[in-house]
């Protein structure tokens, strides 16, 4: 029983590592347009003088896989970009691992996980410029629930609702 802990030990740690390098690996691509902003405050300013709402992408970029998935399947693609050029203000709320972070963002990324009830990643939460308030937020991601066209109507719907405020 004991000779087989290390071998065990060994599978576990190599899926470990193997997950973190993917996760990490879709983060730093480029995402082909919109600007995702790191500061809350200058998200809700350019937010607020172009009428449209912050997105805030509650992420861990170099470890989450669900966070990867969503990279991958819908932030990047082209139906995502386009809304998020027409309607949304792009803003990147990231928890990394081993990432360099300065103090400030951190501190303020935990402020809004915080603020608006962050349990888990990935987390999106679109967000009133003006009055700072939660419009909607979607967490979790399954493999069906991290595709583009799911996300695009979600986004929809809580745009529409948005506007009629």
């Amino acid at each position: 029983m004991n000779a087989r802990y290390p071998s065990i030990l060994v599978f576990v740690f190599s899926l470990v590592v193997s997950n973190l390098s993917f996760a990490g690996s879709i983060w730093s691509a480029d995402y082909q347009g919109e600007k995702w902003h790191d500061n809350f405050s200058a998200a809700k300013k350019t937010a607020a003088a172009q009428s449209k709402p912050v997105l805030v992408y509650f992420s861990g970029s170099d470890w989450c896989r669900s966070c990867a998935e969503l990279d991958q399947n819908t932030l990047v693609m082209d139906g995502f970009q386009k809304l998020a050029k027409q309607s949304l203000v792009l803003m990147n709320a990231d928890f990394p691992s081993e990432s360099a972070q300065s103090a400030n963002i951190g501190q303020q990324n935990d402020r809004l996980r915080e603020q608006y009830g962050v349990l888990g990643f990935p987390t999106m939460v679109l967000v009133n410029p003006s009055t700072g308030e939660k419009i909607t937020k979607f967490s979790g991601c399954s493999f069906f629930s991290c595709k583009e066209d799911r996300v695009l109507k979600k986004l929809a719907k809580a745009l529409k609702k948005f506007s009629d405020s």
